[in-house]
């Protein structure tokens, strides 16, 4: 992930247009395509159909009081190569709806203890694979136990589960 000047006074332009009055603030963030494949993979042994032709995912965020916005993230991917976008897509959020206030945030801290109880690690051996190829050895890792979904409420620290449908 990097942020980039020059790319965001540029696409910062572009994507003005579409966003709905009084966005003042934005985030950008520009994924390049390279960080997906692992440093051990050969890549002169990916067939065409598994290299990723360069692009950048460049992802605008509103943000209020500096915290992006979930519901209002815009999308543009790049090809690197010729500079065409190749994907656009623009997120909407009610704006009528007013924003709770971060100062009433719990601390980090607090949100942190709350997830790793909800989802306490353990260690866990993988044997990382792409495409065909497999990792020269495996890894040892932390992995949450459980596979429940859900958000820590930042307002009152406690865990809101996500139903699975």
């Amino acid at each position: 992930m990097q942020k980039n000047p020059a790319c965001q006074d540029y696409f910062t332009s572009k994507i003005t247009r579409y966003l709905e009055p009084g966005a003042a603030e934005l985030e950008l963030t520009v994924f390049p395509s390279e960080e997906n494949i692992p440093a051990w993979v050969d890549q002169s042994k990916l067939t065409d159909q598994m290299q990723q032709r360069p692009q950048f995912f460049i992802q605008f965020s509103e943000t209020y009081q500096g915290i992006p916005v979930a519901d209002s993230s815009h999308i543009v991917r790049v090809d690197a190569l010729t500079g065409k976008v190749t994907e656009f897509g623009i997120g909407s959020r009610n704006t009528s709806v007013t924003l709770p206030d971060s100062n009433d945030a719990v601390t980090a801290d607090v949100a942190k203890a709350e997830y790793l109880n909800r989802h306490p690690l353990r260690l866990v051996y993988i044997w990382p694979k792409y495409y065909e190829q497999k990792a020269p050895s495996p890894q040892l890792v932390y992995c949450p136990v459980s596979g429940e979904r859900g958000y820590i409420d930042a307002l009152t620290g406690k865990t809101v589960v996500l139903e699975r449908n």
